[in-house]
C-alpha cells in the first residue's frame, strides 16, 4: 500500500488572475482597441499532472497568443522560482481571446499616456505566471482521472479554404494574419466559385 502511494497519480491545480490594473490594448483585429472596464477577470490556470518522476505542467492563459520569446521568459522565471521542475516540460496554452492585453509591442501604435503597455503587461504576466505554476507544483496530491461529457460553446473557425493557390490571383496582397497558405484565409469569402471548405470543425460537446 505504501508503495503504491508513494509511485501513485498526482495532480496539483492552481489559478492566477492575469488581469490588468490599468487600461491596455486589447489584441486582436489588428487596429488599436482600448479597454474601458473588466467585466470578468482574464486567468491563468496551471495543472500538474503525472505519475514519479514522469509529469507534464500545463499552463492555460486567457490572452491571444503566447510567442517563443515570452514562453522563453516564463520558463526562465518558473526555474528561478521552483527550481526542482523541468521547465522542458511545461507547456504554455493561450485561450486566444480577443479582450485581453498583448505581450507584443510590434503589432499595434505605442501606447497612449496611461495605458500599461505591452512590455509592462509581459513583465506581470510572467511573474504571476510563475507564480501560478509555483503553487501547482506545491500543491500535488494524490489523484485520478476519468471520462466525463459535458458542453461548452466554442468559437467558430475563420478560415475558408478554397481550391486554387490565392497567391496567384490578380490583385493578390498578403495581410498579416489573414493568409497562412496559399490556399487558406481567415475571413475569406464563401460566396467564391474556388471555395471549398471551411477548415477545421466545431465540437461542442
Amino acid at each position: 500500500m505504501e508503495k503504491e502511494k508513494k509511485n501513485g497519480f498526482f495532480i496539483g491545480w492552481a489559478e492566477r488572475s492575469i488581469t490588468p490594473d490599468k487600461p491596455v490594448y486589447l489584441y486582436g483585429q489588428f487596429y488599436p482597441r482600448i479597454s474601458q472596464y473588466v467585466d470578468g477577470p482574464v486567468m491563468a490556470t496551471a495543472l500538474v499532472i503525472g505519475k514519479g518522476k514522469d509529469y507534464a505542467v500545463m499552463v492555460t492563459c486567457d490572452i491571444a497568443t503566447i510567442n517563443q520569446g515570452i514562453r522563453e521568459r516564463c520558463r526562465t522565471a518558473i526555474r528561478e522560482k521552483t527550481p526542482e521542475i523541468d521547465v522542458s516540460k511545461i507547456v504554455l496554452n493561450a485561450t486566444h481571446t480577443h479582450s485581453a492585453p498583448g505581450t507584443r509591442g510590434d503589432l499595434l501604435p505605442p501606447e497612449p499616456e496611461g495605458l500599461m503597455t505591452s512590455s509592462e503587461y509581459a513583465e506581470f504576466f510572467i511573474e504571476r505566471i510563475a507564480d501560478v505554476v509555483d503553487e501547482a507544483w506545491k500543491n500535488k496530491k494524490e489523484g485520478g482521472v476519468s471520462w466525463a461529457y459535458g458542453h461548452a460553446v466554442v468559437g467558430h473557425n475563420r478560415r475558408a479554404v478554397y481550391f486554387d493557390d490565392l497567391g496567384k490571383r490578380q490583385g493578390y496582397s498578403k495581410s498579416m494574419g489573414l493568409i497562412f497558405d496559399g490556399t487558406s484565409k481567415m475571413y475569406g469569402n464563401t460566396n467564391d466559385p474556388m471555395f471549398s471548405h471551411i477548415e477545421g470543425y466545431e465540437d461542442h460537446g
